[in-house]
């Protein structure tokens, strides 16, 4: 499943909170609060959006550490 997340942190460009596109091997968002609560550290595949907003493309793996994350919604934008 797909989702944006809101971490507390800055940006590389300086904005005063960074999103990211990432998907997690769950179904729905309620696991992946469960998994969040459980770790201090998780591995996602992170994704850009496409230039002309035509969906997305993915730019790897990365880990997040779990006590940044502000807010996380589902991205139910078109892939």
């Amino acid at each position: 499943m797909r989702f944006l997340i809101t971490l507390n942190m800055p940006s590389r460009k300086g904005e005063l909170v960074h999103q990211i596109v990432c998907k997690y091997p769950v179904d729905t968002i309620d696991q992946f609060c469960d998994v969040i609560n459980g770790s201090d550290f998780i591995l996602v595949e992170e994704f850009y959006r496409k230039p002309d907003n035509a969906g997305f493309f993915s730019v790897g793996k990365m880990v997040i550490n779990t006590m940044h994350i502000g807010k996380i919604k589902e991205d139910n934008s078109s892939q």
